[in-house]
């Protein structure tokens, strides 16, 4: 069955986009959450250190969504199946490199929840019951790395 140039562009563009939008997202959703804590929580160390990972954050944000949208010499081979002539980069190391930052982030991101959370005056249960709650984020940590490397091999086997 032969699929039409028009519509492996069309799945690539929409890929090449999501790719780019996904980064967003993830960064966003940090940020805010670092912001939030930046409200809630009044110690010099958990404002420091939500600071420091919003640069974290950004830095390499930035740096990874200039590699995802320069990936290919000209830009427009990325979605374009039929340009010979154009030269891309393996980006392998580049979510290799996206999964280690964003599970080091996570911890941090939990970590400084965990450590606000701690000297609440709560009753028991209601701390356990908080504790719980912000844990639950430790649950999808071990799985991210592999999943992402998964996703990665599954890509690249589709795209060959």
């Amino acid at each position: 069955m032969d699929i039409p140039s028009s519509d492996v562009e069309a799945s690539l563009k929409l890929q090449y986009a999501t790719l780019l939008m996904y980064n967003i997202v993830v960064y966003t959703t940090k940020v805010s959450i670092c912001l939030f804590y930046l409200q809630i929580f009044r110690s010099r160390i958990t404002k420091w250190v939500s600071y420091l990972t919003i640069t974290f954050l950004s830095a390499y944000t930035i740096a990874l969504e200039l590699v995802s949208i320069f990936q290919c010499n000209p830009v427009s081979a990325v979605f374009d199946p039929v340009r010979p002539e154009g030269q891309c980069i393996e980006l392998a190391g580049a979510f290799y490199g996206s999964a280690a930052c964003n599970i080091v982030s996570d911890i941090v991101i939990i970590a400084v929840a965990i450590t606000g959370i701690m000297p609440l005056q709560l009753p028991r249960v209601q701390k356990g019951l908080l504790f719980l709650v912000v844990t639950m984020g430790w649950l999808y940590v071990p799985v991210a790395y592999p999943l992402s490397v998964s996703l990665f091999v599954l890509l690249k086997a589709i795209a060959v």
